[in-house]
């Protein structure tokens, strides 16, 4: 399998991320080239949209009791199971207030797969998740079908309309 590399905002390969980060404290990256041209794309056409937004809730972490054994006596202890969450690779607010996320994959990892189905499941009715491939020249080109699809569908997303995530849930906070 082809290596993959986390490129910057201009679209330059990374070698040593982690060198990178410490020399570009908070400056963006991207996974992938794919992803890059993506948001060049998303940014070209004004959207309003944040590039891995807050993570969405799948399931809420719990409290549970497992067993162990260690030197012949079984012991029960209280664990803590973490929450499954899930982090799209951007979310756009669009003008009609629903919420447009886009996922961008060269691959599924494991694990990945599931994820990106509870997220489709816990989504409320009016916002809607989309993965696109990155497949030669196909991935761009569908995300330029979707960018038509949400300007025309969702009535488009504008920057000078911009709704941020917190006034969102305050005002679904004020209607519940």
């Amino acid at each position: 399998m082809k290596r993959v590399y986390p490129v910057d905002e201009k679209g330059k390969k990374i070698l040593d991320l982690k060198s990178w980060k410490i020399n570009n404290y908070n400056k963006i990256y991207f996974d992938s080239k794919f992803e890059w041209e993506c948001y060049k794309v998303l940014k070209e056409n004004n959207f309003n949209v944040d590039f891995h937004p807050e993570s969405l809730m799948l399931m809420e972490g719990f409290s549970s009791y497992s067993l162990t054994r260690s030197k012949g006596k079984t012991k029960i202890f209280k664990s803590t199971v973490r929450p499954i969450t899930y982090t799209p690779d951007f979310c756009i607010y669009c003008n009609n207030g629903s919420k447009v996320y886009i996922e961008t994959k060269g691959f599924f990892r494991d694990g990945a797969r599931i994820r990106f189905k509870l997220a489709q499941a816990s989504l409320p009715e009016n916002d809607f998740i989309f993965l696109i491939f990155d497949k030669p020249s196909e991935g761009v080109k569908k995300l330029k079908e979707l960018v038509e699809i949400i300007k025309n569908q969702f009535e488009g997303s504008s920057l000078t309309n911009k709704v941020t995530e917190k006034e969102q849930e305050k005002s679904r906070k004020i209607n519940l």
